[in-house]
């Protein structure tokens, strides 16, 4: 029997099984069955293990946006003032989790793992993706994707740094993405470890979406794609020169004519950012 209302929470946070325990007598109270999911039950337990130490490390560095991500991104537009003030948040809130996430790792030490190197190459795909489109709205959401796109290793390198350095030396020494022997090793890649993680921030679906599929676009089969063509193609280009770039998923995304000229901006943006280096 199907029931009449799902409720899923994670552990890790403070509250969220109060929070969906309460939720779940109100429904009663209202004649509704229910089924609560503890998110974590119905993962690698890898992942749990790496969330929460992560979450442990950054509770000082975002107090902040704990629990004001929800209630920030789900108040009611009532002008157009306000609307722009809420995309103008977005991109805020992007920036800031992107520079919080970093420096709550900054003592971060894992053999293979350079946390300088990550965080030049996330600023590097953010300022390409943005240049990719005219639209300020999306240049701005692909600029904040970018930045946070692969924060799923900081989770990673945190909670298991000693499996995460074998899997990196691993890449290094065979050629193959560390998201493909993430999945080896955990069951699950820095790319769905990081959009979980955003998702519980609060970003906007199209963001998580995107941080999840940017090394497999082509798993999206409808639905607007736009932020996740702009972050495959920048991650694409940034970390393999184009190699993995899925051309059959940006045709049908609408952007396969773009392509060169995005491999020529992430060029200019490189050479930029090597001058000022």
């Amino acid at each position: 029997m199907r029931p009449d209302l799902v409720i899923v929470h994670s552990p890790v946070g403070g509250g969220h099984k109060a929070a969906a325990a309460a939720l779940a007598e109100a429904a009663f109270d209202r004649g509704l069955s229910t089924v609560v999911l503890d998110t974590f039950e119905h993962a690698p337990r890898v992942f749990g293990k790496a969330y929460l130490a992560a979450h442990l490390a950054w509770q000082g560095a975002l107090p902040e946006l704990y629990g004001k991500a929800y209630f920030g991104a789900n108040q009611r537009m009532v002008s157009i003032r306000g609307a722009v003030s809420y995309l103008g948040v977005e991109l805020l809130k992007g920036l800031v989790l992107a520079s919080s996430t970093f420096a709550a790792a900054e003592n971060l030490s894992v053999e293979g793992f350079s946390l300088e190197r990550l965080r030049s190459s996330s600023l590097l795909a953010a300022r390409s993706a943005r240049r990719f489109i005219a639209d300020k709205g999306l240049a701005d959401e692909a600029f904040t994707t970018g930045l946070v796109h692969d924060v799923g290793k900081i989770v990673i390198a945190l909670g298991l740094p000693g499996e995460f350095s074998r899997v990196v030396r691993e890449s290094e020494a065979s050629g193959r993405g560390v998201h493909l022997l993430e999945k080896e090793a955990f069951g699950v890649s820095h790319a769905e470890v990081g959009a979980y993680l955003l998702g519980v921030w609060g970003l906007p679906f199209t963001i998580v979406e995107a941080v999840a599929y940017h090394h497999q676009p082509g798993l999206i089969q409808e639905g607007p794609c736009v932020t996740l063509a702009l972050l495959h193609a920048a991650d694409a280009f940034v970390e393999a020169g184009g190699a993995g770039l899925d051309m059959a998923f940006l045709s049908r995304a609408g952007f396969a004519a773009q392509a060169p000229r995005w491999q020529e901006i992430v060029a200019e943006e490189t050479a930029a950012a090597g001058a000022v280096a």
